[in-house]
């Protein structure tokens, strides 16, 4: 709407109304909800005067948030990228939880923190976080190439070379470029 209108001024079904009636907006485009509102509208109606009841908004953490938010800042910068095309109920964070609730019941002396310190060492036995990537620079072997390859197969023999020398040190990330 024009920009010197607040949303205090109307509802929203007045606005769309009144769009419709002057014709800008096409009645092909009106929205979805119009016509139901327009046959069961509600009964007290929704506007900026109104004066809403205080409801006390409850806060909703569960048991397990305060894991997750302790293995989160414990361990932020080794934890894997999760692919969220493949649906998985078993990411890391929920069996570092599942984990931590298991040491907690099988021995209840232990604290929270000390109880994830041991889901977090079973984890990292089990091989479940990846491995830094080394921090040097991959160089490729220069080649003598004739001035008639173009840019792209320069480029192309490049990447060939610097694969081969990251395949020696890092097998697991050649398969995960691979599969992508």
């Amino acid at each position: 709407m024009a920009s010197s209108r607040l949303e205090k001024l109307g509802t929203i079904f007045s606005r769309v109304t009144a769009l419709l009636r002057t014709g800008v907006m096409k009645k092909t485009n009106k929205p979805i909800w119009y016509d139901i509102y327009q046959v069961f509208p509600p009964k007290i109606s929704p506007s900026y005067d109104t004066i809403r009841p205080h409801v006390e908004i409850k806060p909703i953490f569960y048991p397990e948030d305060k894991i997750r938010a302790k293995f989160h800042a414990k361990m932020a910068r080794r934890l894997p990228a999760e692919d969220l095309y493949k649906f998985s109920t078993s990411d890391i964070t929920v069996r570092a939880i599942n984990l931590t609730n298991e040491v907690l019941q099988k021995n209840e002396s232990l604290t929270e923190d000390e109880a994830l310190d041991k889901a977090i060492a079973t984890l990292k036995q089990e091989g479940a976080f990846v491995v830094k990537i080394p921090q040097k620079k991959i160089r490729a072997k220069s080649k003598f190439v004739d001035d008639k390859t173009t840019e792209t197969e320069k480029a192309e023999s490049n990447m060939g070379d610097s694969i081969k020398t990251i395949t020696d040190k890092n097998v697991d990330i050649i398969n995960i470029l691979k599969d992508k």
